[in-house]
């Protein structure tokens, strides 16, 4: 392996300094640190050890540099310790070929354990660059070095500026002057920086106090007089003293063109050189162009600025002031400086921009786009002028070789060393005082180092080796790093076996950096040998010493390169053993997979006798009992029990022979008889439930018809009728509530229902789809543990909906907010049906494996339904991550909130946890005398399972919390997770609580087939509470002491599902339709008008892959054009604000969409298909 090396000297250099050199490196891999300290002393004719022989010079030998290279950090100690003030042991000091400081070479070394010992020096300094315009941290080997390099700096900024702060609060000159005087803080601290409170810097606050002496001080220090405050005020226009005035005009004429930001490299003196008119050495210069012109130079950062410029807006205004700010490639301006976050005016690329100067103007430039957009600019002095304009120059080249740079990557696999490493910036902290003299408010501000993406994937990178780095800044490095070893022995054998890193990483890049050194050293003596030689200066001597020195450096070098061949040998053993695990696993894996599928068809088998056995029990009991038609509770327990299938809603139930015990129906509800006494002691929370509710667990046709919730589907069987009834219209509005008016009057106004006088669709074209079977599994297993929203599948794998449609089907069973709404006056009842509404969703989600289509940004979906009256609309109002914002309305409620997703593939399953809150306000008809009552929810997991079998099943799992926020009321809704064996699939349970903590409901039930609800008695509900109730006056309820409280009834049944494409439900199916009365109606971003789907919809594979295509390229494309013209995207019916109640981020309906609907106006909305 090829490294720099920091040794390789002149051939012409002394003879002696070579055999030196070679001696010392033999030193420090081989000998004692006593030895090597003996070793400098005897050669201190020519190691500058004594501080009265003044600074080392270009022509001396810079030892430390060696010593970094190639010494242990103890022996490194031990030099420092015993030479503090020689010469030769600067930790600052220059080698003269490239411009490194000792800290340069530890760093491009990576000699971490150097690198931190040096750094908490006190004397170091860290910001000097080298003749590359490179700072240590910017030449560190590996990306996690040089973020470790910048934490350090990050926490002697935070010293330094707490100390300037108070210095500055006593006005404490001397104290400064010492501080500033140190080069690390003096180029880390900025003097210039505002207060993030007042807007305001040390200068401005100083001018106002009319304290001379701190005002001549900052001028003195760097102090910018044309750095405006937050109101873009001067320092000058903040007085009225003529003699400060005239201390700052006098320090604008002594202004240089560039004033240095923190941390920014300084002009090496062979740019200075280079023919650059007005600049001088020590100038910052944060780019400038490459110098060999191999390839351009990227060093640090792009080019910034910020500050107040004057900008020509039109013949009326002329020039106004503006905030400027040049960051990142690009120029921005504001009409305020506080407008940063959200009010960009305008915008240029300097990729694509050019500057324009006018000879005989000092103050006014131009910057123009290639699209022709132009900035006319006025500065208030000519230095402030020259600045912007360098900065924009600097600016314009920097963005344009990074392009370049981009382009030579891209066709020859070039990566410059800036590129490898990351763009790393110098941490800062900025200084302002407050307007008090008494007070000193300021903030410190750092900016840590960046890494690029490719960076972050290398070996051994990563948060935790940064702090382990990090931690080696301290004294006891040796405590430190035992810290960090092993702590368990018993696995030493199986580290190099499971390592997810190569073995020997830092000992192969220690030796190959060792050899190097050496053999350049052998090189360089043989070179002083030949040329003292050539002179006949070579005495027999110096060649004896010569030879000697080169024979034990060659002994050196063999005994690395045997060391180095060895590590290279186990790192070959590592990935071999590695390469055979990993086919080991593959195979291991194939044949688990081939056994589980014969385990599954065996298991599939006895399922199938099973059943059989069922079938027989369940007649012979029914021959037994004489009641063919209702379900018996059994007290004795031999039971024949079948697991639970796909093919069953719920789980089979356990069939016992003993003395039947017949329950009574009282209508509306279904009376539980609870089973034998003697299962008191049973504290089974699962088989409770299963003996609580297995009475009303009964046939379809045994319940009484007022059981059965209202279905907002028609019927499938009927024919549909040619004109869908408009609910709303027979409302009596005398009965209704003053905001049930409100909004009733605002749908029917906005002829929401206008184009779906048709009802709903009740098929697709398609009797079945016939997609091309792909093997699902085959498709995913190389996509494991990645975002699915992220995932390019095959168009095969979509299903014919999207998920603004997904969302949409939440709407299906509204039938429940209307009955909480319209007749529930209980509260805790009503919290009951609204736990019923959010787990019905769910049972759509049965059989739905397919992926919807994901929505493209701004794609919106509305769907009404006069016969259940509501209206509903949704807008995608993100890209990455996908959301979208839906609202529904109702007289009676609303239901908002967004579907704002986290998922991942994990192998074995898909998991879909949902983040956004949802929210419901009712409008109830009675209740506890309030108008409206507000709801918030979260959607619970949903998982895919069953992938690698290719039995795939989804699954919900998770706690949902509802709360309702008016009154207090909660419900904690389970939803169990299915388990590897199904038995709890589908199942929810939870309890109603009111605001003082006491269970007033409990809900049971699967979200798949039907949910029920039980009220509570005071006894029931102690026993909840273990015993004790949480609060409240312990009265009962109506049911009486002696009771579990009222009989459990069906709250919710789900609707009929018959077989449908893409497993579609009868909701689902009606979603996409586009009827000819509603093309004249909806806007030409819906849902309905994008071709990939609909292509889909009636099975056109190869085209709706093919529109797939097009369309997310159109959207791409509006992307980049947007970024190009620097438009930031808002979504057109919905914006983000914060919710009064819950206090988190929603995205709120603007209210304009059914507005332009009904006038008609929704045609030029938009054009993303």
């Amino acid at each position: 392996m090829t490294s720099e090396t920091e040794s390789q000297v002149d051939p012409k250099e002394s003879l002696e300094a070579n055999i030196l050199r070679l001696k010392l490196i033999q030193a420090f891999k081989s000998s004692t640190k006593e030895q090597v300290i003996e070793l400098i002393k005897a050669n201190a004719d020519q190691i500058k050890i004594d501080p009265s022989q003044g600074f080392l010079s270009a022509s001396d030998f810079h030892a430390l540099h060696i010593a970094v290279q190639a010494a242990p950090l103890e022996t490194i100690k031990a030099i420092l310790t015993t030479f503090k003030s020689a010469p030769a042991f600067d930790i600052n000091s220059i080698e003269p070929s490239k411009g490194d400081t000792p800290l340069h070479v530890a760093a491009r070394h990576g000699r971490s354990d150097v690198v931190m010992y040096l750094l908490s020096l006190d004397g170091i300094n860290d910001t000097v660059t080298n003749f590359a315009g490179k700072q240590p941290v910017e030449v560190a080997r590996t990306p996690e070095l040089a973020a470790a390099m910048q934490v350090v700096r990050a926490q002697y900024v935070g010293k330094v500026a707490m100390e300037m702060k108070h210095y500055f609060a006593t006005n404490d000159i001397p104290a400064l002057e010492e501080l500033l005087s140190n080069p690390r803080a003096a180029t880390l601290l900025d003097i210039n920086g505002q207060d993030p409170d007042t807007g305001s810097t040390v200068l401005h606050d100083f001018v106002k106090a009319r304290n001379i002496p701190m005002v001549e001080f900052i001028l003195s220090h760097g102090g910018d007089p044309f750095r405006r405050n937050s109101k873009g005020i001067l320092p000058i226009d903040a007085t009225k003293d003529e003699t400060i005035k005239r201390l700052l005009r006098q320090a604008t004429k002594s202004q240089t063109v560039m004033i240095q930001t923190p941390g920014s490299p300084q002009l090496p003196a062979s740019v200075v050189s280079n023919g650059n008119p007005g600049i001088k050495p020590g100038d910052p210069a944060t780019y400038y162009p490459s110098m060999d012109g191999e390839y351009p130079h990227l060093a640090g950062p792009a080019p910034s600025m910020k500050g107040f410029l004057k900008k020509w807006t039109n013949f009326t205004s002329g020039y106004k002031l503006r905030w400027f700010v040049l960051e990142n490639g690009v120029l921005s301006y504001y009409k305020r400086q506080d407008d940063t976050e959200s009010a960009c005016r305008g915008a240029i690329n300097m990729k694509q921009a050019r500057l324009h100067l006018d000879s005989t103007e000092k103050l006014q430039f131009e910057v123009i786009s290639k699209d022709s957009t132009k900035f006319h600019l006025k500065a208030d002095h000519p230095v402030e002028t020259s600045r912007w304009v360098w900065a924009l120059t600097n600016a314009i080249q920097y963005a344009k070789d990074q392009d370049k740079l981009k382009h030579m990557q891209q066709s020859t696999g070039y990566s410059s060393p800036s590129t490898n490493q990351g763009q790393l910036t110098a941490g800062n902290a900025s200084i302002s005082k407050s307007s008090s003299s008494s007070h000193l408010a300021r903030q410190i501000t750092t900016r840590s180092a960046s890494s690029n993406s490719r960076s972050v994937d290398e070996p051994g990178t990563g948060s935790s080796n940064v702090a382990k780095l990090v931690s080696l800044n301290h004294h006891d490095l040796n405590n430190t790093v035992d810290n960090y070893q092993s702590e368990d022995e018993d696995e030493e054998d199986d580290e190099v076996l499971y390592a997810k890193e190569a073995p020997y990483r830092d000992e192969i890049l220690s030796a190959s950096d060792s050899i190097t050194i050496g053999l350049n050293s052998v090189a360089s003596t043989i070179k002083s040998l030949r040329h003292s030689s050539e002179a006949g200066t070579l005495e027999r001597a110096d060649l004896d010493k010569g030879l000697v020195a080169l024979d034990q450096a060659m002994g050196m070098i063999n005994t690395l390169i045997s060391q180095y061949n060895k590590h290279i040998s186990e790192r070959e053993n590592f990935y071999k053993r590695k390469i055979e695990r990993d086919q080991e696993l593959q195979n291991l894996w194939t044949t688990t997979i081939r056994d589980m599928e014969l385990e599954k068809d065996r298991i599939e088998g006895h399922l199938h006798k099973a059943r059989q056995q069922r079938k027989q029990a369940n007649k012979a009991l029914r021959e037994v009992t004489g009641s063919p038609s209702r379900r018996m509770s059994y007290t004795s327990a031999t039971a024949v029990t079948t697991p639970t299938t796909e093919d069953s809603k719920q789980p089979t139930p356990s069939v016992q022979v003993s003395q039947p015990v017949t329950p009574s129906v009282v209508n509306p509800a279904v009376t539980v008889t609870a089973n034998s006494s003697d299962e008191e002691d049973d504290d089974d929370d699962e088989e409770s439930d299963e003996e609580f509710f297995d009475a009303v667990d009964s046939d379809d046709e045994n319940e009484p018809e007022d059981t059965k919730p209202a279905t907002s589907e028609p019927s499938q069987a009927n024919e549909k009728p040619p004109i869908i009834e408009n609910v709303l219209l027979h409302e009596n509005r005398d009965e209704l509530t003053a905001p049930q008016r409100e909004v009733l009057d605002r749908i029917l106004d906005n002829r929401s229902f206008a184009g779906y006088e048709d009802g709903p669709r009740k098929k697709l074209l398609l009797d079945d789809d016939d997609r091309p079977k792909i093997s699902l599994w085959g498709v995913l297993k190389n996509l494991i543990g990645k975002d699915m929203t992220k995932m390019t599948l095959p168009v095969s794998f979509n299903e014919c909906t999207n998920l603004l449609q997904r969302s949409a089907e939440d709407m299906e069973y509204t039938d429940l907010l209307e009955k909480a709404a319209g007749i529930i006056d209980d509260p805790g009842e009503r919290l009951v049906y609204i736990a019923a509404y959010a787990a019905s969703s769910y049972s759509s989600t049965i059989d739905r494996i397919a992926k919807p289509f994901n929505p493209l940004l701004g794609e919106t979906f509305e769907y009404s339904r006069p016969d259940m009256g509501y209206r509903m609309f949704s807008e995608q109002v993100s890209h990455h991550p996908p959301i979208g914002a839906l609202i529904a309305e109702s007289p009676r409620w609303d239901f908002y909130g967004d579907s704002n997703v986290k998922s991942r593939f994990y192998g074995r399953s898909f998991d879909i946890n949902p983040t956004g809150l949802w929210y419901l306000k009712l409008r109830p008809n009675k209740g506890a005398e309030v108008e409206e009552e507000l709801y918030t929810f979260r959607k619970v997991t949903s998982s895919v399972v069953g992938i690698i079998t290719g039995s795939p099943i989804v699954d919900n799992y998770g706690d949902m919390e509802i709360v309702n926020h008016t009154l207090g009321y909660k419900c904690i809704l389970k939803f169990k997770a299915r388990g590897w064996s199904g038995t709890h699939a589908y199942e929810l349970k939870g309890t109603v609580v009111n605001s003082a903590g006491i269970p007033l409901w409990m809900v049971r039930g699967k979200w798949s087939d039907k949910i029920y609800a039980k009220k509570l008695n005071h006894q029931t509900a102690v026993t909840i509470t273990n015993g004790v109730p949480e609060s409240g006056d312990g009265s009962t309820d109506d049911a009486g002491p002696g009771s579990g409280g009222s009989a459990p009834f069906v709250i919710w049944k789900v609707h009929d599902r018959p077989k449908a494409p893409f497993n579609l439900t009868p909701f689902a199916i009606t979603l996409n339709a586009l009827p000819e009365h509603l093309k004249g109606w909806v806007a030409p971003t819906d849902t309905r008008y994008r071709p990939d789907q609909r292509a889909m919809e009636e099975g056109r594979y190869d085209e709706a892959a093919e529109e797939k295509r097009r369309v997310e390229e159109k959207q791409r494309a509006a992307r980049r054009e947007r970024e190009q013209e620097g438009i930031e995207y808002h979504p057109r019916y919905f914006e983000k604000r914060v919710h009064d109640v819950s206090g988190q981020d929603y995205w709120a309906y603007k209210g304009n969409y059914w507005v332009l609907r009904v006038k008609k106006e929704l045609k030029d909305k938009g054009d993303i298909f």
